[in-house]
């Protein structure tokens, strides 16, 4: 079996082959990654997270097929946790490109865009996923820090705040034209990419019907922002709130000494002629609405 409890696991093949009649939902206890050394180019292990939720879902979407093939009549995934792993073997080098230090981790800038982007693929999954968590609440991976009498919050946590604008919403469809990258480094479940879009868009029509909600992800480790004119295809207002998360590195976090250093960032911008011009930086989750 596979130690990460990915979805191709014996475990979950002869669930679903033998125990058809009792089986609703198989759950996933979603903790990516693999091995990492000197070797590990920064930039492939990186995009390589950033695109692993498109991986995921055609893994999820083959298993609820054999689910149906089974006799399942409504097959459903729930994932109980949540989140990207980078496990460095060997001493670091001074020249390596790659350094314990200096790579994602839960507390990163990385896990609030890796788990945005697993949470806008299971929204296009639409009814086939009926749950998604993260981690506990605080410390183990979750989305508060406490040390010291202290608490604060990794940028996951943001994440999440900034992504409840989508909650109750009615998605709708996009149509993105971008730039795409390929990565020559697999590790653990996590393959080479092909033609991998840079950026990661969702939209959604509010619960009230108020509002039309877009997230945006830069998937790219390059160091400048990408230029994206948004055309809502529908009457909106004559000025936007953006809503800005970013980091400066794939490895930025807050701290004790600095906990603040990540946090939203709220912004207005003019909508001309109907449509809007922004730039989505490196290491950023950008709502639009």
């Amino acid at each position: 079996g596979d130690q990460w409890g990915g979805v191709e696991m014996e475990w979950n093949r002869r669930l679903i082959d033998e125990n058809a009649r009792e089986v609703k939902t198989v759950t996933d206890h979603l903790l990516t990654g693999g091995t990492v050394s000197n070797d590990t180019d920064p930039t492939m292990l990186y995009q390589g997270f950033m695109g692993y939720a498109s991986t995921l879902a055609a893994k999820y979407g083959a298993m609820c097929e054999r689910m149906a093939q089974r006799g399942i009549r409504e097959p459903r995934i729930a994932i109980t946790e949540l989140q990207l792993f980078a496990h460095f073997q060997g001493q670091p080098e001074p020249r390596s490109a790659l350094h314990p230090e200096r790579m994602p981790t839960p507390a990163t800038i990385s896990e609030a865009l890796y788990t945005t982007t697993i949470i806008h693929a299971c929204i296009r999954m639409g009814d086939r996923v009926s749950m998604l968590t993260h981690s506990a609440t605080v410390n183990h991976g979750g989305g508060l820090r406490k040390a010291h009498e202290r608490v604060w919050a990794n940028p996951v946590h943001y994440g999440h705040q900034m992504g409840m604008a989508l909650a109750g919403g009615t998605p709708l469809k996009v149509s993105l034209a971008c730039d795409a990258y390929d990565t020559n480094q697999s590790f653990g479940q996590v393959p080479c990419h092909r033609q991998a879009p840079a950026l990661d868009a969702m939209a959604v029509l509010s619960a009230d019907g108020g509002s039309l909600v877009v997230m945006l992800l830069n998937r790219l480790a390059a160091g400048r922002p990408i230029a994206l004119e948004i055309d809502p295809g529908m009457a909106v207002a004559a000025e936007a709130e953006i809503v800005t998360l970013a980091g400066e590195t794939m490895y930025d976090q807050n701290t004790l000494e600095d906990p603040e250093r990540i946090r939203p960032r709220r912004t207005t911008a003019a909508v001309a002629g109907g449509k809007l011009s922004l730039d989505v930086p490196p290491f950023a989750l950008v709502r639009v609405r």
